[in-house]
């Protein structure tokens, strides 16, 4: 995001000229830095501001704020005013004080920008959107995006290109996420940003589009769907109802279509760029979510499997090796994806910020084929790794690993304290909140954790494929030893009944053939 940059045109193009500002008359004495620019005449005033102060670089900005508060107010207008609140919120964000500079940054919007094409506006929104991602305010992230998705602007869209855009909504209220996720969607610009983030925003918007019933944008939408479990998800979920018909078209009769389209996909992408790990990874994952395993293994034997290769390994060698054990495990091949796995998981941890994924996926693993004692000592491994790099969700699954695990493997060990903590943020991770309930077998837990998840509409859908029956994933796995949450439904009928009114099974004729 190039802000600072446009600080030097905004301010000569903001009528700051010498002859606009009024002289002051010199003070006797300047003891401080802010009475000596005080006492600065109005020429003196911007030329250095102009000349000397406002230059790319951490401190410069913050040494600017002075002169700006000044300049606005000698002559408070409107957007010389706005200049000086946005050189604030700047200066807080890089002292990462993030909740002055969102504030700062909402004072510069108070003051009347909105004009298509207004630069300062530009900037307004993109500083904001970066104070309220660092503040953890998503409802002030997802309204400054709306901001950019309603201008439309392709050359602004190339600031959205990341995963951050949506790590910012994760706090905001749903209807404000969906407003934002649809402006995106509904965006002239909307078609140039990459295939990858189409398909995220897609994800996003398809709801608030049906509900809207904006058919239009829906079956565009549709069309941009990239993954098999992403559909299939929403073809079980009642708020998707009016697009089921053209959900069930896009993923084919056994998911089939959309599953070999992500195979050739990937297949495509990799032909263009043969030494790309990201693309290598999802051609890895597409083959084994199509249950073409060896060639999966196959495909993963592009990366180095040395011990030398893989202490040179990066985030998507990971998921590489990731989706191979998956493979493995589909075959029946477990020892072979315990030793991958055990591997990859032995890396320096520390130096490697994403290790957090594998070593809590790994436990969970070796939890789901029931080896306790490995278990114990991969979920204490996760825990370490999610309670100093984790997010919230990763610290409660790893935990939810390690409760489970010690309490087959070491029964008599009180396990009450890790249970508490567990149960009192299952909205972390429904997931693991009622995998951790099953594990020890309190069922009351597990299903007061479904019935409050399918009631809150930013969890429902990850309870509706808790509870959808057993063999509609799309991979399977053997070895899996693990009771399954729909046992929780059978004998509850408020659960059931709550489970009808919010999705519904994935039909015989859509669900991935085994293999």
């Amino acid at each position: 995001m190039a802000v600072r940059a446009g600080f030097r045109a905004l301010m000569a193009g903001a009528g700051l000229a010498a002859t606009a500002l009024s002289p002051l008359a010199t003070p006797a004495r300047a003891a401080t830095p802010a009475e000596k620019i005080a006492a600065m005449d109005d020429a003196a005033l911007f030329d250095r501001f102009g000349k000397e102060v406002v230059k790319l670089g951490k401190p410069s900005v913050c040494e600017a704020v002075p002169y700006t508060d000044e300049m606005a107010r000698r002559r408070p207008a409107q957007r010389l005013m706005a200049i000086a609140a946005l050189l604030r919120s700047n200066c807080a964000l890089f002292q990462d004080r993030y909740p002055d500079a969102l504030r700062e940054g909402e004072e510069a919007e108070g003051l009347g920008f909105g004009r298509d094409g207004d630069e300062l506006r530009v900037l307004v929104d993109f500083l904001t959107m970066q104070a309220a991602l660092r503040a953890g305010n998503g409802d002030a992230y997802a309204e400054h995006l709306g901001h950019v998705a309603a201008r439309g602007n392709a050359a602004e869209f190339a600031g959205l290109q990341r995963p951050a855009v949506f790590v910012g909504l994760r706090t905001a209220a749903i209807g404000n996420e969906d407003r934002a996720v649809l402006a995106l969607a509904r965006s002239p610009a909307f078609p140039s940003l990459t295939p990858e983030m189409r398909g995220s925003v897609a994800a996003k918007a398809l709801r608030p589009a049906l509900a809207a019933d904006d058919r239009a944008v829906a079956d565009m939408l549709v069309g941009e769907l990239r993954f098999p479990k992403t559909a299939l998800g929403m073809l079980v979920d009642r708020d998707y109802e009016s697009g089921w018909p053209m959900l069930a078209l896009r993923v084919g009769p056994h998911a089939q279509t959309m599953l070999q389209q992500g195979v050739e996909t990937a297949t495509a992408d990799l032909a263009k760029a043969p030494e790309d790990r990201t693309v290598l990874s999802r051609l890895v994952g597409a083959l084994v979510d199509a249950g073409r395993f060896d060639e999966a293994i196959a495909a993963a034997q592009r990366i180095d499997h040395t011990d030398k290769g893989l202490r040179k390994a990066g985030e998507y060698d990971g998921w590489i090796i990731n989706a191979e054990v998956q493979a493995l495990d589909a075959l029946g091949r477990t020892a072979e994806a315990d030793a991958l796995f055990d591997r990859l998981t032995a890396l320096p941890w520390r130096e490697r910020g994403w290790m957090v994924n594998f070593a809590i996926n790994r436990a969970e693993r070796l939890v789901r084929h029931g080896a306790w004692d490995r278990a114990v000592l991969a979920s204490a491994l996760a825990t370490e790794v999610a309670n100093a790099q984790g997010s919230p969700y990763a610290r409660l699954s790893a935990s939810a690993q390690r409760l489970c695990a010690t309490h087959h493997a070491q029964p008599g060990q009180d396990q009450r304290l890790l249970r508490e903590a567990i149960y009192a943020h299952w909205q972390d991770s429904v997931d693991a909140a009622v995998q951790a309930a099953q594990c020890l077998g309190d069922d009351a837990a597990g299903r007061q954790f479904l019935k409050d998840g399918l009631a809150d509409a930013k969890m429902r859908s990850d309870v509706l494929a808790l509870l959808q029956p057993e063999g509609v994933d799309i991979v399977s796995d053997p070895a899996n030893t693990a009771p399954h949450a729909r046992a929780l439904m059978e004998t509850d009928a408020d659960l059931r009944a709550a489970y009808d009114r919010a999705g519904r099974d994935l039909p015989e004729d859509l669900r991935p053939a085994r293999r």
